[in-house]
């Protein structure tokens, strides 16, 4: 989502990153969370996962230590903001 805002905007930068939306459910999270723990991501920046924090509209960051895909960045979120809600 970011990659393609710098895109939109002319700058020369490529994402880094991957970026996930989910819908902040109980059960979501728990797929998530497997899904992380597969990947061996760690956190990288405060806040934690939790519900409460991503219908703040914050995003929870974690790097991914898979021989695969070392060092990817994975940006969690679950509010758009500028963006009207959809389902």
């Amino acid at each position: 989502m970011g990659g393609q805002a710098c895109i939109l905007y002319g700058a020369a930068e490529f994402s880094r990153d991957v970026d996930v939306a989910i819908a902040a459910s109980d059960d979501n999270l728990d797929r998530l969370r497997k899904a992380l723990t597969e990947l061996r991501a760690e956190a990288v920046f405060v806040p934690s996962l939790g519900k409460e924090v991503l219908l703040k509209g914050h995003a929870c960051h974690f790097r991914v230590h898979i021989p695969e895909a070392e060092g990817i960045r994975i940006d969690v979120m679950s509010v758009m903001h500028g963006c009207q809600s959809f389902e």
